[in-house]
């Protein structure tokens, strides 16, 4: 299953990602996404984005993977922003490769 899913998700390049705002309700976003083999979505933003002050304030985040022929993968967990250390650097590179631009 864990190989099926790795490949649902790598097949796609974009996913909506949603936060929680500081009045608590919901806010999404698309955003371009990367996939590791241990299935952590890879995603950027910038420091002035709602989602990364969202993020700061609550790691909590849904994220929603595809929507051709109506197959969703439906994704929840916790968000980190990336250091600078050895895992961050290995995280980079995941994104960069799905999006060398």
């Amino acid at each position: 299953m864990k190989e099926l899913i790795y490949q649902f998700i790598s097949q796609n390049k974009l996913a909506v990602v949603s936060t929680i705002g500081k009045d608590g309700k919901p806010e999404s976003a698309l955003v371009g996404i990367a996939v590791s083999t241990s299935l952590e979505i890879i995603f950027d933003t910038v420091k002035t984005s709602r989602k990364y002050h969202n993020i700061l304030a609550n790691k909590h985040v849904a994220v929603v993977v595809g929507w051709d022929n109506e197959a969703t993968l439906q994704y929840e967990g916790e968000a980190d922003v990336l250091g600078n250390d050895n895992d961050a650097y290995n995280y980079r590179q995941i994104y960069y490769t799905a999006w060398p631009d």
